[in-house]
């Protein structure tokens, strides 16, 4: 923040992208489904962090998603299940990964048949 004068904008976006980024989305496959609260602080966090890059106050926060060409995490966090899914079904990730989801055969062509949901023993 202190820097956000010195330095050219595009060299700020470039820093964000490469430094604070990774760090909001360090294992997010794993952590996206917190609570929502947290969820929200971190949006907030990227949306600080946009501010100081672009040294604007007054425009929302999608306008500046669409001027760095950036999703928003939630919407981050959803494509990046959506890989983990497709390459866990074409059996593109390791096995270790693959073996938690079984696949459900089925003779019919229903929708949400590709993986079965397990069952689990809980205790409260």
């Amino acid at each position: 923040m202190r820097l956000r004068n010195l330095i050219p904008t595009k060299a700020k976006l470039q820093l964000y992208k490469s430094a604070v980024l990774p760090c909001l989305t360090y294992c997010h496959l794993v952590w996206h489904f917190c609570r929502a609260s947290n969820a929200g602080k971190l949006e907030r966090l990227q949306e600080r962090g946009l501010r100081a890059v672009y040294k604007d106050k007054l425009v929302s926060y999608t306008q500046l998603l669409e001027r760095a060409k950036l999703p928003t995490l939630a919407n981050r966090h959803l494509q990046d299940i959506c890989i983990l899914m497709y390459k866990v079904k074409h059996r593109l990730c390791p096995k270790s990964i693959c073996n938690i989801f079984n696949e459900h055969i089925s003779a019919y062509n229903l929708r949400q048949s590709d993986f079965s949901t397990p069952r689990y023993n809980t205790v409260t």
